[in-house]
Protein backbone atom coordinates (compact mmCIF):
# COMPACT_ATOMS: atom_id res chain seq x y z
CA UNK A 1 0.00 0.00 0.00
CA UNK A 2 1.45 3.33 -1.47
CA UNK A 3 1.63 6.43 0.92
CA UNK A 4 1.79 10.11 0.68
CA UNK A 5 6.09 10.64 1.79
CA UNK A 6 5.31 14.33 2.80
CA UNK A 7 2.63 13.58 5.12
CA UNK A 8 3.55 14.05 8.84
CA UNK A 9 3.05 12.02 11.04
CA UNK A 10 2.51 12.57 14.97
CA UNK A 11 3.10 10.29 17.91
CA UNK A 12 0.05 8.73 17.71
CA UNK A 13 -0.92 5.90 15.54
CA UNK A 14 -4.37 5.91 13.72
CA UNK A 15 -6.76 2.90 13.93
CA UNK A 16 -9.82 1.42 12.23
CA UNK A 17 -11.74 -0.72 13.67
CA UNK A 18 -13.94 -3.76 12.30
CA UNK A 19 -16.70 -5.33 13.87
CA UNK A 20 -19.43 -7.96 13.46
CA UNK A 21 -22.73 -6.97 14.58
CA UNK A 22 -24.92 -9.43 15.62
CA UNK A 23 -28.27 -9.01 14.05
CA UNK A 24 -29.86 -10.32 16.93
CA UNK A 25 -29.42 -6.75 19.01
CA UNK A 26 -31.31 -5.46 16.24
CA UNK A 27 -34.79 -6.86 16.88
CA UNK A 28 -37.55 -5.67 18.38
CA UNK A 29 -38.07 -7.10 22.18
CA UNK A 30 -35.44 -9.22 21.21
CA UNK A 31 -34.24 -11.54 25.08
CA UNK A 32 -30.80 -11.63 24.00
CA UNK A 33 -28.74 -9.85 27.12
CA UNK A 34 -25.57 -9.50 25.55
CA UNK A 35 -23.76 -6.02 25.29
CA UNK A 36 -24.90 -3.63 22.29
CA UNK A 37 -22.92 -3.62 19.40
CA UNK A 38 -22.70 0.15 20.20
CA UNK A 39 -21.04 -0.64 23.86
CA UNK A 40 -18.52 -3.11 22.08
CA UNK A 41 -17.36 -0.66 19.85
CA UNK A 42 -17.24 2.08 22.63
CA UNK A 43 -15.04 -0.23 24.50
CA UNK A 44 -12.46 -1.16 21.88
CA UNK A 45 -12.08 2.67 21.19
CA UNK A 46 -11.26 2.76 24.94
CA UNK A 47 -8.91 0.44 25.01
CA UNK A 48 -7.54 2.15 21.60
CA UNK A 49 -7.16 5.35 22.94
CA UNK A 50 -5.70 3.53 26.50
CA UNK A 51 -2.77 3.00 23.97
CA UNK A 52 -2.35 6.06 22.94
CA UNK A 53 -4.44 4.89 19.41
CA UNK A 54 -7.03 7.44 17.81
CA UNK A 55 -9.55 5.62 16.13
CA UNK A 56 -10.54 7.22 12.42
CA UNK A 57 -13.32 4.68 11.23
CA UNK A 58 -15.72 2.05 12.19
CA UNK A 59 -16.44 -0.40 9.19
CA UNK A 60 -19.06 -3.02 10.49
CA UNK A 61 -20.70 -5.69 8.70
CA UNK A 62 -23.65 -8.45 9.76
CA UNK A 63 -22.58 -11.51 11.02
CA UNK A 64 -21.70 -14.51 8.66
CA UNK A 65 -23.14 -17.71 8.06
CA UNK A 66 -19.84 -19.09 7.34
CA UNK A 67 -15.93 -18.82 8.96
CA UNK A 68 -14.91 -15.54 7.66
CA UNK A 69 -14.91 -12.65 10.33
CA UNK A 70 -16.13 -10.51 7.35
CA UNK A 71 -17.06 -10.73 3.40
CA UNK A 72 -14.38 -10.02 0.62
CA UNK A 73 -16.34 -7.31 -0.25
CA UNK A 74 -16.61 -4.96 2.79
CA UNK A 75 -12.82 -5.60 3.02
CA UNK A 76 -12.13 -4.31 -0.39
CA UNK A 77 -14.21 -1.26 1.04
CA UNK A 78 -11.77 -0.80 4.30
CA UNK A 79 -8.71 -1.27 2.28
CA UNK A 80 -9.75 1.32 -0.54
CA UNK A 81 -10.79 3.92 2.67
CA UNK A 82 -7.59 3.21 3.87
CA UNK A 83 -5.71 3.94 0.84
CA UNK A 84 -7.25 7.03 -0.26
CA UNK A 85 -6.90 8.30 3.79
CA UNK A 86 -3.00 7.43 3.55
CA UNK A 87 -2.71 9.28 -0.04
CA UNK A 88 -5.49 12.65 0.72
CA UNK A 89 -3.03 15.45 1.64
CA UNK A 90 -5.75 16.72 3.67
CA UNK A 91 -5.08 14.72 5.95
CA UNK A 92 -1.82 15.10 8.26
CA UNK A 93 -1.72 11.51 9.41
CA UNK A 94 -1.60 8.33 8.57
CA UNK A 95 -3.83 4.82 9.32
CA UNK A 96 -1.54 2.48 10.86
CA UNK A 97 -3.04 -0.21 12.30
CA UNK A 98 -6.49 -2.34 11.68
CA UNK A 99 -8.35 -4.04 14.75
CA UNK A 100 -10.36 -7.08 14.60
CA UNK A 101 -12.59 -6.58 17.60
CA UNK A 102 -12.65 -9.98 18.44
CA UNK A 103 -10.48 -12.71 19.16
CA UNK A 104 -9.73 -15.10 15.92
CA UNK A 105 -7.50 -17.40 14.56
CA UNK A 106 -4.02 -16.84 13.02
CA UNK A 107 -5.20 -18.09 9.68
CA UNK A 108 -8.14 -15.32 9.72
CA UNK A 109 -5.72 -12.55 10.60
CA UNK A 110 -3.86 -13.77 7.60
CA UNK A 111 -6.96 -13.66 5.47
CA UNK A 112 -7.26 -10.18 6.39
CA UNK A 113 -3.71 -8.75 5.84
CA UNK A 114 -3.95 -10.27 2.51
CA UNK A 115 -6.66 -8.41 1.20
CA UNK A 116 -6.06 -4.90 3.37
CA UNK A 117 -1.70 -5.34 3.47
CA UNK A 118 -1.81 -2.98 6.54
CA UNK A 119 -0.69 -4.41 10.59
CA UNK A 120 -3.70 -6.47 11.97
CA UNK A 121 -4.31 -7.02 15.22
CA UNK A 122 -7.46 -8.87 17.15
CA UNK A 123 -8.59 -7.77 20.23
CA UNK A 124 -6.41 -10.02 22.27
CA UNK A 125 -3.04 -8.96 21.09
CA UNK A 126 -4.16 -5.22 21.64
CA UNK A 127 -4.99 -6.08 25.50
CA UNK A 128 -1.82 -8.19 25.27
CA UNK A 129 0.05 -5.13 24.49
CA UNK A 130 -1.47 -3.06 26.59
CA UNK A 131 -0.93 -5.06 29.50
CA UNK A 132 3.20 -4.61 28.78
CA UNK A 133 3.00 -1.39 28.41
CA UNK A 134 2.09 -1.10 32.01
CA UNK A 135 3.65 -3.70 33.44
CA UNK A 136 6.44 -2.25 36.08
CA UNK A 137 7.66 -5.20 38.38
CA UNK A 138 9.48 -7.90 37.26
CA UNK A 139 7.04 -10.41 37.83
CA UNK A 140 4.20 -8.27 36.05
CA UNK A 141 6.88 -8.60 32.63
CA UNK A 142 7.21 -11.90 33.15
CA UNK A 143 3.73 -12.75 33.11
CA UNK A 144 2.94 -10.90 30.43
CA UNK A 145 5.92 -11.63 28.10
CA UNK A 146 4.55 -15.43 28.73
CA UNK A 147 0.96 -14.49 27.77
CA UNK A 148 2.32 -12.96 25.14
CA UNK A 149 4.38 -15.45 24.04
CA UNK A 150 1.28 -18.16 24.99
CA UNK A 151 -1.02 -16.21 22.14
CA UNK A 152 1.82 -16.27 19.74
CA UNK A 153 3.12 -19.72 19.59
CA UNK A 154 0.09 -21.43 17.63
CA UNK A 155 0.30 -18.71 15.27
CA UNK A 156 3.89 -18.99 14.36
CA UNK A 157 2.70 -21.68 11.79
CA UNK A 158 1.32 -18.63 9.75
CA UNK A 159 5.12 -17.73 8.68
CA UNK A 160 5.11 -14.09 6.07
CA UNK A 161 4.54 -11.03 6.27
CA UNK A 162 1.32 -11.11 8.58
CA UNK A 163 3.06 -12.54 11.14
CA UNK A 164 6.12 -10.26 11.20
CA UNK A 165 3.10 -7.35 11.10
CA UNK A 166 1.70 -8.94 14.34
CA UNK A 167 5.55 -9.43 16.16
CA UNK A 168 5.62 -5.59 17.50
CA UNK A 169 1.85 -5.34 18.02
CA UNK A 170 0.85 -1.56 18.83
CA UNK A 171 4.50 -0.28 19.89
CA UNK A 172 7.56 -1.76 20.82
CA UNK A 173 6.92 -3.22 24.28
CA UNK A 174 5.66 -6.66 22.59
CA UNK A 175 8.26 -9.93 22.47
CA UNK A 176 9.67 -8.43 19.82
CA UNK A 177 10.28 -9.69 15.97
CA UNK A 178 14.09 -11.11 16.66
CA UNK A 179 12.14 -13.76 18.95
CA UNK A 180 9.73 -14.65 16.56
CA UNK A 181 12.03 -15.39 14.03
CA UNK A 182 13.13 -18.10 16.49
CA UNK A 183 11.50 -21.32 15.65
CA UNK A 184 8.96 -22.76 18.06
CA UNK A 185 11.61 -24.97 20.15
CA UNK A 186 13.08 -21.57 21.17
CA UNK A 187 9.97 -20.42 22.13
CA UNK A 188 9.03 -23.44 24.09
CA UNK A 189 11.99 -22.93 25.77
CA UNK A 190 11.64 -19.29 26.72
CA UNK A 191 8.28 -19.82 28.03
CA UNK A 192 9.62 -23.00 30.72
CA UNK A 193 12.19 -20.27 31.05
CA UNK A 194 9.46 -18.18 32.13
CA UNK A 195 7.28 -20.61 33.83
CA UNK A 196 10.47 -21.56 36.43
CA UNK A 197 11.14 -17.65 37.23
CA UNK A 198 7.43 -17.48 37.88
CA UNK A 199 7.13 -20.68 39.83
CA UNK A 200 10.03 -19.05 42.48
CA UNK A 201 8.42 -15.37 42.62
CA UNK A 202 5.12 -17.84 43.42
CA UNK A 203 7.16 -19.80 46.56
CA UNK A 204 8.07 -16.61 47.73
CA UNK A 205 4.53 -15.25 47.44
CA UNK A 206 2.98 -18.25 49.33
CA UNK A 207 6.00 -17.67 52.17
CA UNK A 208 4.50 -14.17 52.77
CA UNK A 209 0.78 -15.55 52.29
CA UNK A 210 1.56 -17.91 54.87
CA UNK A 211 2.66 -15.00 57.15
CA UNK A 212 0.12 -12.86 56.27
CA UNK A 213 -3.06 -15.41 57.37
CA UNK A 214 -1.58 -16.01 60.30
CA UNK A 215 -2.01 -12.30 61.08
CA UNK A 216 -5.59 -11.89 62.48
CA UNK A 217 -6.54 -8.94 60.32
CA UNK A 218 -9.32 -9.53 57.69
CA UNK A 219 -8.08 -9.56 54.33
CA UNK A 220 -10.54 -7.31 52.04
CA UNK A 221 -9.70 -7.51 47.98
CA UNK A 222 -11.16 -4.80 45.66
CA UNK A 223 -12.06 -6.36 42.27
CA UNK A 224 -13.76 -5.23 38.82
CA UNK A 225 -14.29 -4.24 35.86
CA UNK A 226 -11.37 -1.87 34.15
CA UNK A 227 -11.70 1.41 34.83
CA UNK A 228 -14.50 1.26 37.44
CA UNK A 229 -13.07 3.03 40.16
CA UNK A 230 -10.79 0.40 42.13
CA UNK A 231 -7.95 3.10 42.54
CA UNK A 232 -10.32 5.83 43.75
CA UNK A 233 -11.88 3.53 46.35
CA UNK A 234 -8.05 2.23 46.86
CA UNK A 235 -7.13 6.10 47.74
CA UNK A 236 -10.70 7.05 49.34
CA UNK A 237 -10.44 4.03 51.94
CA UNK A 238 -6.44 4.02 52.43
CA UNK A 239 -6.24 7.82 52.32
CA UNK A 240 -3.05 7.26 50.06
CA UNK A 241 -2.79 8.97 46.30
CA UNK A 242 -1.98 5.60 44.38
CA UNK A 243 -1.31 5.79 40.57
CA UNK A 244 -5.21 6.99 39.15
CA UNK A 245 -6.07 7.72 35.67
CA UNK A 246 -8.63 7.40 33.15
CA UNK A 247 -6.83 4.99 31.39
CA UNK A 248 -7.76 0.99 31.08
CA UNK A 249 -5.49 -1.16 32.84
CA UNK A 250 -4.01 1.75 34.61
CA UNK A 251 -2.34 -0.37 37.55
CA UNK A 252 -1.26 -4.33 37.27
CA UNK A 253 0.89 -4.70 40.39
CA UNK A 254 -1.39 -5.78 43.35
CA UNK A 255 -0.94 -3.22 46.32
CA UNK A 256 -1.57 -3.31 49.81
CA UNK A 257 -2.31 -1.35 52.69
CA UNK A 258 -3.56 -1.52 56.39
CA UNK A 259 -6.75 -0.18 56.58
CA UNK A 260 -8.47 1.22 60.03
CA UNK A 261 -12.20 0.22 60.03
CA UNK A 262 -13.22 1.90 63.47
CA UNK A 263 -12.22 3.91 66.38
CA UNK A 264 -10.90 1.30 68.50
CA UNK A 265 -7.89 0.76 65.53
CA UNK A 266 -9.47 -2.80 64.22
CA UNK A 267 -8.01 -2.89 60.69
CA UNK A 268 -8.04 -4.59 57.58
CA UNK A 269 -5.52 -5.67 54.74
CA UNK A 270 -7.12 -4.47 51.35
CA UNK A 271 -6.02 -5.74 48.20
CA UNK A 272 -6.39 -3.45 45.03
CA UNK A 273 -5.97 -6.00 41.51
CA UNK A 274 -5.47 -5.37 37.78
CA UNK A 275 -9.28 -4.71 36.46
CA UNK A 276 -11.18 -7.42 34.30
CA UNK A 277 -12.55 -7.02 31.21
CA UNK A 278 -15.30 -8.80 28.85
CA UNK A 279 -13.32 -12.04 27.45
CA UNK A 280 -10.07 -11.13 28.77
CA UNK A 281 -7.50 -12.88 27.33
CA UNK A 282 -7.30 -16.81 28.44
CA UNK A 283 -3.37 -16.62 28.02
CA UNK A 284 -3.41 -13.14 30.64
CA UNK A 285 -5.74 -15.13 32.92
CA UNK A 286 -3.14 -18.36 33.32
CA UNK A 287 -0.34 -15.83 33.63
CA UNK A 288 -1.60 -13.91 36.46
CA UNK A 289 -3.25 -16.97 38.02
CA UNK A 290 -1.07 -17.37 41.25
CA UNK A 291 -0.94 -13.40 41.44
CA UNK A 292 -4.94 -13.32 41.04
CA UNK A 293 -5.46 -16.26 43.49
CA UNK A 294 -3.47 -14.60 46.24
CA UNK A 295 -6.16 -11.27 45.97
CA UNK A 296 -8.91 -13.82 45.92
CA UNK A 297 -7.59 -15.87 48.62
CA UNK A 298 -9.63 -12.68 50.92
CA UNK A 299 -11.94 -12.73 53.54
CA UNK A 300 -13.78 -10.30 51.65
CA UNK A 301 -14.27 -9.66 47.83
CA UNK A 302 -16.03 -5.75 47.25
CA UNK A 303 -17.03 -5.87 43.48
CA UNK A 304 -17.04 -2.35 42.33
CA UNK A 305 -19.13 -1.78 39.20
CA UNK A 306 -19.91 1.58 37.09
CA UNK A 307 -23.58 2.84 37.95
CA UNK A 308 -22.90 5.14 35.46
CA UNK A 309 -22.11 2.44 32.54
CA UNK A 310 -25.44 1.20 30.37
CA UNK A 311 -23.74 -2.14 30.19
CA UNK A 312 -23.21 -2.19 34.39
CA UNK A 313 -24.71 -5.90 34.55
CA UNK A 314 -22.97 -7.21 32.13
CA UNK A 315 -20.12 -5.65 33.59
CA UNK A 316 -20.53 -7.22 36.88
CA UNK A 317 -21.33 -10.48 34.86
CA UNK A 318 -17.75 -10.60 33.64
CA UNK A 319 -16.40 -9.87 36.83
CA UNK A 320 -18.00 -13.12 38.34
CA UNK A 321 -17.12 -15.38 36.06
CA UNK A 322 -13.78 -14.40 36.23
CA UNK A 323 -13.74 -15.25 39.65
CA UNK A 324 -14.94 -18.06 39.36
CA UNK A 325 -12.75 -19.31 36.61
CA UNK A 326 -9.70 -18.02 38.74
CA UNK A 327 -11.13 -19.62 42.08
CA UNK A 328 -13.83 -22.32 41.31
CA UNK A 329 -14.62 -23.29 44.71
CA UNK A 330 -15.05 -19.81 46.01
CA UNK A 331 -17.13 -19.16 48.62
CA UNK A 332 -15.90 -15.79 49.85
CA UNK A 333 -18.18 -13.08 50.89
CA UNK A 334 -18.59 -10.31 48.04
CA UNK A 335 -20.05 -6.71 48.89
CA UNK A 336 -21.16 -4.83 45.75
CA UNK A 337 -20.26 -1.51 45.36
CA UNK A 338 -22.29 0.43 42.87
CA UNK A 339 -20.03 3.38 42.04
CA UNK A 340 -21.02 6.94 40.79
CA UNK A 341 -24.29 7.24 42.69
CA UNK A 342 -23.41 10.88 42.32
CA UNK A 343 -24.42 9.93 38.79
CA UNK A 344 -27.11 7.91 39.06
CA UNK A 345 -28.86 6.23 40.97
CA UNK A 346 -29.45 2.46 40.25
CA UNK A 347 -31.72 -0.71 41.43
CA UNK A 348 -29.71 -2.62 43.51
CA UNK A 349 -32.12 -5.17 44.64
CA UNK A 350 -31.30 -7.70 41.72
CA UNK A 351 -27.73 -8.33 43.61
CA UNK A 352 -27.72 -11.25 45.98
CA UNK A 353 -24.92 -10.11 47.12
CA UNK A 354 -24.82 -7.10 49.84
CA UNK A 355 -24.85 -3.97 47.79
CA UNK A 356 -24.02 -0.55 48.81
CA UNK A 357 -24.79 2.55 46.10
CA UNK A 358 -21.92 4.94 46.99
CA UNK A 359 -19.40 7.30 45.05
CA UNK A 360 -15.61 7.97 45.43
CA UNK A 361 -16.27 11.59 44.73
CA UNK A 362 -18.42 12.22 47.84
CA UNK A 363 -16.00 10.22 50.15
CA UNK A 364 -18.68 7.49 51.45
CA UNK A 365 -15.29 5.84 52.68
CA UNK A 366 -17.30 5.33 56.48
CA UNK A 367 -20.50 3.92 54.50
CA UNK A 368 -18.31 1.01 52.96
CA UNK A 369 -16.22 0.13 56.00
CA UNK A 370 -19.45 -0.40 58.17
CA UNK A 371 -20.28 -2.37 55.14
CA UNK A 372 -17.60 -4.55 55.87
CA UNK A 373 -17.69 -4.09 59.78
CA UNK A 374 -21.71 -5.89 59.06
CA UNK A 375 -20.16 -8.61 56.94
CA UNK A 376 -17.47 -9.34 59.50
CA UNK A 377 -19.48 -9.86 62.38
CA UNK A 378 -21.64 -12.05 60.64
CA UNK A 379 -18.37 -14.22 59.55
CA UNK A 380 -16.64 -13.90 63.18
CA UNK A 381 -17.83 -15.17 66.44
CA UNK A 382 -19.10 -12.87 69.29
CA UNK A 383 -17.42 -12.72 72.91
CA UNK A 384 -17.63 -11.15 76.28
CA UNK A 385 -14.28 -11.01 78.07
CA UNK A 386 -13.53 -9.41 81.46
CA UNK A 387 -10.16 -8.07 82.06
CA UNK A 388 -8.53 -5.86 84.81
CA UNK A 389 -8.36 -2.20 84.47
CA UNK A 390 -5.15 -2.12 84.85
CA UNK A 391 -4.62 -4.36 81.90
CA UNK A 392 -3.23 -2.31 79.10
CA UNK A 393 -1.75 -4.73 76.78
CA UNK A 394 -4.81 -7.08 76.58
CA UNK A 395 -7.20 -3.83 75.77
CA UNK A 396 -5.15 -2.96 73.59
CA UNK A 397 -4.79 -6.37 71.79
CA UNK A 398 -8.49 -6.43 71.26
CA UNK A 399 -9.60 -3.25 70.14
CA UNK A 400 -6.37 -3.97 67.13
CA UNK A 401 -7.55 -7.56 66.52
CA UNK A 402 -11.22 -8.19 66.92
CA UNK A 403 -14.37 -5.64 66.77
CA UNK A 404 -15.06 -4.12 69.41
CA UNK A 405 -18.69 -3.29 70.44
CA UNK A 406 -18.99 -2.23 73.71
CA UNK A 407 -16.12 -1.60 76.75
CA UNK A 408 -17.96 -0.97 80.34
CA UNK A 409 -16.21 -0.08 82.93
CA UNK A 410 -17.05 -1.81 86.19
CA UNK A 411 -15.25 0.87 88.38
CA UNK A 412 -16.13 -1.03 92.09
CA UNK A 413 -14.31 -4.27 90.81
CA UNK A 414 -11.72 -2.22 88.38
CA UNK A 415 -12.52 -4.29 85.43
CA UNK A 416 -13.50 -4.13 82.10
CA UNK A 417 -16.65 -5.97 80.43
CA UNK A 418 -15.78 -5.71 76.75
CA UNK A 419 -18.42 -7.39 74.32
CA UNK A 420 -17.25 -7.72 70.49
CA UNK A 421 -16.46 -10.05 67.52
CA UNK A 422 -13.88 -12.27 67.17
CA UNK A 423 -12.41 -14.36 64.00
CA UNK A 424 -11.27 -17.29 66.37
CA UNK A 425 -12.27 -17.68 70.08
CA UNK A 426 -9.30 -19.48 71.00
CA UNK A 427 -6.94 -16.57 70.39
CA UNK A 428 -9.00 -14.83 73.54
CA UNK A 429 -6.95 -17.71 75.50
CA UNK A 430 -3.77 -16.23 74.19
CA UNK A 431 -4.71 -13.01 75.64
CA UNK A 432 -7.01 -12.86 78.59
Amino acid sequence: MEHNPNKSRDTKQHAIILQRIDPENKKKNSKKTSVSDEALIEEATSLLNSANIEVVKTFTQERLRGPKYMGVGKLEEVKAFIDQYNLDDSNDTAIDIVLVNDSISASELNYIDQLIDIKIIDRTQLILDIFASRAESNEGKIQVELAQLSYLLPRLSGHGKSLSRQAGGIGARGPGETKLEQDQRHIRSRMNELKRKLSRLETMRMRRREKDNRQSAPKVALVGYTNAGKSSWFNVLTQAMTYEDDLLFATLDTLKRDVQLNEHGFSMKLIDTVGFIRELPTELVEAFKSTLEEAMDSDILLIVIDSSDDAYMEHYDTVTEIIGKIMPDDEIERIVIMNKSDVIERDISSFQAPTISVSSQLDDGKVVKDKILDVLRGLYESYTVIIPIHDSNTLYTLKQQTIIESIDIDEVKERYVINGYISNKSLLNQWT
